[in-house]
């Protein structure tokens, strides 16, 4: 029988795959997503967010204002889906 090998996935590269696949929609009958919302009540994630910012620029967090780390309140999240701030 011939050996399968299956590609090495790492854990954030399996992440950002499926947080990319949450986005997926039928532009047929869809209007695509301006948001994917991951709750974190424990902020048992919180770790990842520098690397997940490195790899993925588009990222944005709900937090306290700080452009620099792409977090801000939810008028600024808004504001930046909208495209209306640099």
């Amino acid at each position: 029988m011939p050996e399968t090998r299956t590609a090495s996935v790492t854990f954030l590269e399996a992440l950002k795959a499926r947080l990319r696949d949450a986005a997926a929609y039928n532009p047929n009958t869809h209007v695509g997503p301006a948001a994917i919302l991951w709750t974190d009540e424990k902020r048992e994630w919180e770790a990842l967010l520098p690397r997940l910012r490195s790899e993925w620029p588009e990222l944005l967090t709900l937090g306290d204002y700080d452009p620099a780390q792409r977090a801000g309140p939810a008028i600024w999240l808004k504001s930046m889906i909208a495209r209306a701030l640099p």
